[in-house]
């Protein structure tokens, strides 16, 4: 049983990792991104002449950056996968569509306005964004950033407590999985009013009285004299 918590936390652990490691991917590529605009245009309109090495730059920047959210992505909703059974017990299901929802549609908003800024020249490319571009990147940034609060405050709620009970539910539930055979229903016999004048009879072969326990919380029994297994109910 420890084995199989200890597995559960480990699981619960590396989801939260890869969910945080796949939003600080996006945050960087996001980042750089943006300053790779930015630094592309001072460097063109100080020297139009190295229009064909600034291009190259920047195609490179971009590539670079591109890799960063391809890897946040897939880290990111990696570790939505390893945190899905935890998130439907104890996390509002509301905020994480939410929150997983516009850190994808944010990115979309946020190329469309740099990529449609760009005017070219006889002799250069510059960024050059209109009102409608400023808009456009800017409801990108304030999707990214709601989203990302959502995520943490939710991050946040997987802990303490309520970790630990989600592992005892967990537990409980590894604990009836490997019982394939009959489960037997334990008959009670009361001879009389006292809790003591009660025998406990085995569903499969009768016997009185003579059992192990195998879980307690659930109410398993094991009869000695047949091995079968019985559930008490409490």
């Amino acid at each position: 049983m420890e084995i199989e918590k200890f597995k559960e936390r480990k699981r619960v652990k590396l989801g939260k990792n890869y969910l945080v490691g796949g939003m600080f991917f996006i945050i960087i590529g996001v980042i750089i991104f943006s300053f790779s605009y930015i630094l592309w245009n001072s460097i063109v309109s100080s020297l139009p002449s190295a229009i064909e090495h600034n291009s190259i730059v920047g195609s490179l920047v971009w590539t670079f950056m591109s890799g960063f959210f391809f890897l946040g992505i897939f880290y990111f909703f990696w570790g939505l996968y390893k945190l899905r059974k935890i998130i439907k017990k104890i996390s509002n299901k509301v905020r994480i569509y939410y929150g997983a929802s516009s850190l994808i549609i944010c990115l979309p908003f946020i190329f469309y306005g740099y990529i449609t800024s760009i005017l070219c020249g006889p002799t250069s490319c510059l960024w050059h964004p209109s009102v409608l571009q400023i808009v456009t990147i800017s409801l990108g940034v304030v999707l990214l950033i709601s989203s990302l609060i959502c995520l943490i405050y939710e991050l946040l709620k997987i802990k303490g407590d309520p970790l630990e009970s989600y592992f005892m539910e967990q537990m409980k539930e590894i604990s009836i999985e490997p019982i394939t055979e009959a489960l037997y229903k334990v008959r009670i016999e009361k001879l009389g009013e006292d809790l003591e004048q009660i025998n406990y009879i085995c569903g499969n072969c009768g016997e009185k009285n003579n059992f192990e326990s195998l879980n307690d919380e659930l109410g398993l029994l094991k009869c000695i004299n047949c091995g079968s297994k019985n559930h008490l109910e409490k």
